[in-house]
């Protein structure tokens, strides 16, 4: 299916970016680790929990527009204090916002916050659901936001997962009073697919073969004028007594498992002790039963009346089964019986109720393989190992004894394939009490080759399953007759990465030659993931006319992980602007570097600092424009360097931002004084955005500026928007590249972003822009002189330009730092 996105505003002016600059930006080093760390429960807690949910059929399924939203609040509490299965819907997966981890953007950061998202549901025990959404960044309304998703088509695949899913209740924890577009067009859509979900003559394609399912319930937060009416509040501050702490740091412990959006604001300052819950649907508002999640029908409750008796029966036993967490014999006795029980009632009745009873069925399951403590755990011998070829793995079965266990199947998911070594091994027909190892080869699914493909194709379905996974399944057989009661699966993820055997990694990435320069050095880095050599010719190839000195080299690791080797490249004199692509091979390995030869320049000798923050976009077009005359900033040199050997310093977006990973953000908050005096005594000073707890005196603690500068929230979040040049002769729009109306096409995500709300009128506006129906800003480009030196504050969305080394945006960093 084609995302509806394709077809939008935002992505043809994606399109026309990724036409003009991306024919490609060099494929880097992908390491991505596709084995979710899933701390789940074990042990007392995860019985216990299992015994609860034996108990229970009903599923709430909590709708967010982001991977780090609050639907964890609601989620720990029903999952945990009412034992409700538990799902949440995801809009989109993330991939617009920063990256405090590195400089991934895009889809690569889309995908770590995927597993961001999954390693945090499974401490609640929740499962995710993706609706792939775009994310673009903030939207400022509804209508900009399905602008870009298609609300059409929104509300077509909102319904298709509301009849897959099939929920008893669907609940967000968005509100009225939201300020962010993808929110609000939530709160648009849903309660259009709720109503698509239910009609049975719906015409879409997407829905045929779908069930309609009419939801009972369906709440959103409330607005701050319907607080006081809310009748349901989700205690969330209460204490859960088995694992004694609150729903509400539960919770944030999930939430902190998004470290690509460090630092996590304090748990007091996201999350309210309780949260308050308001009828979706305006039809709903009269209904007294609409405002509650109590009382909504389990499988006992639609039943038919012929089957009360015995069905109390059975419900009574299933609630009193957690009494019997203490007693694992009798626990297991009565977990077997009453799936047994339950599978034959399973077999009587129609698909909506066994869809129910199928779920307390499968916390039976679980029941006894926590009971019984069965363990399965793979591990690889290799310390590295690829996704491309074979490797071999060992799965080592343990348990703690009690019931027999038989016949051991072990089978590779995924289109993958497993060879065991001894697979008629008595082991696996009779499961020993003390733990054995069971050694075979894990040949990965065919698609992993084309491991870009393969790993788009798992990071796009509606939800994420490890891709290097194995299933295991034991029987539980009756001692006395042999013959089996229950069968246990359990899911092993193999604890390896989506590496191949060896990578290239190129810096910089994508190469950009101002208009005076004809050559460049790269550096290529072969990195070894395999135990065995690796052996071949490494080489550069050019378009004619194209010289590589060093090219080709041989190479033969057997010893090192790793070895770095160095090319000078020379382009014919008078190369015309445009985009050439170096190849480069080794063996098997392939990899394509864009050179960009983009018509602009910077003063020769110009020596420019550079205090970095996490993304490397700054840094890459630095190194094209000044080359050796770059130097980055660390914490000694902040403190203690002599500042006056350069002429330009930059201070990195988001450089201030607070890391736990080093401390030049500290450093660089110190030397501010320095950095002002640097100013005063004839230097250029380039700030790019942070936010405003990063950079307001008030909130960060220093004073970043030579004169008053406050930052706000404002933003031009359509890439598109006009840009005003205020005075087309300032020196930044001029001096060495003349700044032209085309140098604004293209661009995109958002203009700018944490505009100054404030500032003295030492100042001067350069831009004035504004999305449309506003008041347009003129804080995007500030500039003041101040002794003899000159400070400039830029809040252009410029570095997410730069990683594609957009020309337009090269020209007008170029201008920035240049003296």
């Amino acid at each position: 299916m084609t995302p509806p996105f394709l077809t939008s505003r935002r992505a043809r002016s994606v399109a026309a970016c990724l036409a003009g600059a991306m024919s490609g930006v060099a494929p880097r080093a992908q390491t991505l680790d596709v084995m979710v760390e899933r701390p789940t429960e074990v042990g007392y807690v995860a019985l216990h929990q299992a015994a609860r949910d034996a108990a229970t059929d009903q599923l709430a399924l909590i709708i967010a527009s982001h991977p780090d939203d609050r639907y964890v609040m609601p989620a720990a509490y029903l999952r945990f204090a009412q034992a409700w299965n538990v799902a949440a819907l995801l809009l989109t997966r993330g991939e617009g916002g920063q990256n405090s981890l590195g400089s991934t953007i895009g889809d690569e950061l889309g995908w770590q916050r995927t597993l961001e998202a999954e390693a945090g549901a499974a401490m609640l025990d929740v499962r995710v659901w993706y609706l792939n959404r775009q994310d673009a960044g903030y939207c400022r309304t509804a209508r900009e936001a399905l602008e870009l998703w298609g609300r059409d088509d929104t509300v077509v695949q909102l319904a298709r997962l509301l009849r897959v899913i099939r929920p008893d209740v669907v609940l967000t924890t968005h509100g009225p009073d939201e300020t962010h577009g993808h929110d609000l067009a939530l709160l648009e859509v849903l309660p259009d697919a709720l109503a698509l979900a239910a009609e049975p003559e719906a015409g879409a394609a997407e829905l045929a073969g779908l069930a309609p399912i009419q939801i009972a319930r369906a709440l959103r937060a409330p607005s701050a004028t319907e607080l006081p009416q809310s009748r349901e509040i989700l205690p969330v501050e209460q204490v859960d007594r088995v694992r004694g702490d609150t729903y509400r740091r539960l919770a944030y412990r999930a939430l902190k498992r998004h470290r690509s959006q460090e630092p996590i604001r304090p748990m007091d300052e996201l999350f309210e002790p309780v949260v308050p819950l308001y009828p979706m649907r305006r039809s709903d508002v009269d209904d007294p039963e609409s405002w509650t999640l109590a009382g909504v029908p389990d499988a006992f409750d639609r039943l038919a009346a012929s089957r009360a008796a015995a069905s109390t029966k059975l419900r009574r036993r299933l609630q009193d089964l957690v009494t019997l967490v203490g007693d694992g014999p009798q626990m297991i006795d009565e977990a077997l019986e009453l799936r047994e029980e339950l599978a034959v009632l399973a077999a009587e009745v129609g698909p909506a109720l066994r869809r129910r009873l199928e779920r307390r069925i499968a916390a039976l399951e679980r029941v006894l393989i926590h009971a019984i403590a069965v363990r399965v755990r793979a591990s690889v011998a290799d310390r590295g190992v690829s996704a491309d070829r074979p490797f071999p793995v060992l799965v080592r079965v343990q348990h703690a004894g009690g019931p027999r266990l038989r016949n051991l199947r072990l089978r590779a998911m995924g289109g993958a394939e497993l060879r065991l070594e001894d697979p008629d091994s008595d082991l696996l027909q009779n499961v020993p009490e003390t733990p054995f190892d069971v050694r075979g080869t894990y040949a990965p699914p065919d698609a992993a080759a084309d491991r870009q493909a393969w790993l788009a194709g798992v990071f796009r379905a509606d939800t994420f399953e490890p891709p290097l996974r194995l299933e295991c399944r034991l029987d539980v057989v009756d001692p006395e007759t042999q013959t089996r009661r229950a069968e246990l699966s359990l899911p092993v993820v193999l604890p390896v990465d989506a590496r191949p055997a060896a990578e290239i990694e190129v810096t910089p990435r994508a190469l950009l030659l101002e208009r005076e320069t004809e050559a460049q050095s790269i550096a290529v880095r072969v990195t070894r993931h395999i135990r065995a050599p690796l052996s071949g010719l490494l080489e550069i190839l050019g378009p004619p006319g194209f010289e590589v000195g060093g090219s080709p080299v041989p190479v033969h690791m057997t010893a090192v992980d790793f070895e770095d080797f160095r090319f000078d490249l020379r382009v014919p004199p008078g190369l015309k602007p445009g985009v050439y692509n170096l190849h480069l091979r080794l063996d098997s390995l392939r990899s394509i570097v864009p050179l960009h030869k983009i018509d602009v320049r910077v003063p020769a000798n110009t020596a420019v600092g550079l205090i970095p923050g996490v993304d490397d976009a700054a840094r890459m077009v630095l190194r094209g424009l000044v080359g050796d005359q770059l130097e980055i900033l660390e914490e000694e040199q902040l403190a203690l360097g002599q500042l006056d050997l350069f002429d330009t310093i930059v201070v990195d977006i988001r450089a201030l931002r607070e890391r736990a990973d080093n401390g030049v953000w500290r450093a660089a908050r110190a030397a501010f004084p320095r950095l002002l005096e640097f100013v005063r005594l004839g230097g250029r000073l380039v700030v790019f955005y942070h936010k405003d707890t990063e950079f307001n005196a008030a909130a960060a603690g220093f004073e970043g500026w030579p004169y008053p500068l406050r930052l706000g929230k404002g933003r031009v979040t359509r890439e598109d928007a006009p840009v005003e040049m205020l005075d087309p002769e300032h020196r930044l729009l001029t001096y060495p590249n003349v700044i032209r109306a085309e140098d604004w096409d293209g661009w995109v995500q958002e203009r700018g972003l944490y505009f100054p709300e404030d500032y003295a009128d030492a100042y001067q506006e350069v831009l004035a822009m504004g999305d449309p129906g506003d008041e347009k800003m003129r804080g995007a480009l500030l500039y003041a002189t101040y002794g003899q030196g000159e400070y400039i504050y830029c809040a252009l969305s410029l570095y997410r330009q730069l990683k594609s080394l957009h020309p337009g945006a090269c020209r007008i960093f170029a201008n920035l730092v240049s003296r």
